[in-house]
């Protein structure tokens, strides 16, 4: 299963499906789906749009790209399916972060994510 996330993350752009995806790392599509989520505690393509939903934040706050570049990165064929999606992930839409609205909100959802790490590990 850590293979699968592996490729998960490296093909993120691309459209997978799950029987290829199972195929790829011998297995069946039900044994992917129930192994994975056993240990992830979400379903492939939940995990592969968190992925990608973090990985566009984090795009759109360290990079100097425009918001239709990140969606077709992120195998988005149209950026309006893109902004629904990230806005239906966060609440807020893409464009927000590129005009530095949201840097501040953005800044302590990530220094609460982190304090709330930390206090898994000290437990």
């Amino acid at each position: 299963m850590h293979e699968v996330r592996e490729i998960l993350i490296q093909q993120s752009g691309d459209q997978l499906s799950l029987r290829a995806l199972a195929h790829l790392v011998g297995t069946n599509e039900f044994n992917l789906k129930r192994d994975f989520k056993a240990l992830f505690g979400k379903t492939v393509f939940a995990y592969l749009n968190q992925h990608k939903m973090e990985k566009a934040k984090n795009m759109l706050i360290e990079e100097d790209t425009t918001v239709s570049e990140i969606s077709k990165r992120m195998g988005y064929k149209h950026a309006t399916h893109f902004t629904s999606a990230f806005k239906k992930y966060f609440g807020y839409l893409p464009n927000k972060i590129k005009t530095g609205k949201l840097s501040l909100l953005i800044f302590f959802e990530d220094f609460i994510a982190l304090l709330e790490n930390l206090s898994l590990l000290t437990i």
